[in-house]
């Protein structure tokens, strides 16, 4: 599986998506310049790591996204964008709330998706029909 994150440790790639392939290497997206689109996401989330980070401790990887495929686009040659009733935008933040939500405040954490993609640092996936063959 590849894993997607947005990387928030300080230095060169901080505020960057971050894209762990199987093979073990790691590439980093710029969200201002580059979008992933991807298929078969589902959202992964370390609970008792979240619960320490809402209580006060050191932020640390607790979430990502685990995916089957992955395509990468410039977002100055295009930009991917489906407006309909099966996409939600899906949040992670543990400092507000341990598992991945929706605007409806629904525990999302384990599902899987269809697929989805990013929209500069937000992640919008989809319940209803396939973005990648």
């Amino acid at each position: 599986m590849i894993k997607i994150r947005f990387h928030l440790m300080p230095g060169d790639n901080y505020k960057k998506w971050q894209v762990k392939f199987p093979d073990g290497s790691v590439k980093f997206f710029d969200p201002d310049k580059f979008q992933i689109v991807f298929n078969s996401a589902r959202l992964v989330n370390r609970k008792s790591t979240a619960e320490k980070i809402y209580n006060g401790s050191v932020k640390t990887v607790c979430a990502w996204i685990e995916v089957e495929k992955i395509l990468i686009f410039e977002t100055l040659s295009h930009k991917f964008v489906i407006i309909n009733e099966f996409m939600q935008e899906v949040k992670y933040n543990p400092k507000k709330c341990t598992n991945w939500t929706n605007d409806f405040f629904e525990d999302l954490d384990g599902q899987t998706f269809i697929g989805g993609y990013t929209d500069g640092t937000k992640v919008i996936m989809n319940t209803g029909c396939s973005l990648i063959g």
